[in-house]
């Protein structure tokens, strides 16, 4: 399995990367990168606004918020994940990397925020990186955009 690990937050001084997350890679179509967003939202919430991608107006979940944790300020080399219909906003898209059902922790205790939208964990190297499952992202950021 291939996955897309991405970082939530910048990485702190001192040089040690924060809030590193994992997609399986088949659930996301495309990668890009920060572009002007119609109709921002005017408060931090989870909805960052709406973009218009080839003609479809769709929407953009601030992935960090819907996890609970501080949104990073977007800059010009943050990214935008294309995942079905709806887009998920993180700081950086790092890499790709394979992962052997060994590395994979399906069902792994996560700790707060994690519950609900995580498959499980991916051992990478000391690290225990959540999987995350964007369709259930998808759910919570619509659920907590009613709300």
């Amino acid at each position: 399995m291939q996955l897309l690990v991405c970082r939530l937050a910048p990485v702190q001084p001192g040089g040690e990367a924060t809030a590193r997350v994992a997609l399986p890679s088949r659930d996301v179509q495309r990668v890009l990168f920060t572009a002007p967003l119609e109709d921002p939202e005017p408060t931090p919430g989870v909805r960052a606004g709406w973009l218009n991608l080839g003609g479809r107006r769709l929407p953009v979940y601030r992935t960090a918020t819907l996890l609970g944790w501080r949104e990073p300020e977007p800059d010009l080399h943050s990214h935008l994940l294309l995942s079905g219909d709806c887009l998920l906003a993180v700081h950086r898209a790092e890499s790709m990397e394979p992962a052997t059902p060994a590395q994979l922790r399906p069902g792994a205790p996560l700790e707060g925020s994690f519950r609900g939208v995580a498959a499980g964990a991916w051992s990478r190297g000391p690290e225990l990186v959540p999987l995350l499952v964007p369709a259930l992202l998808r759910r919570r950021a619509e659920e907590r955009s009613r709300a």
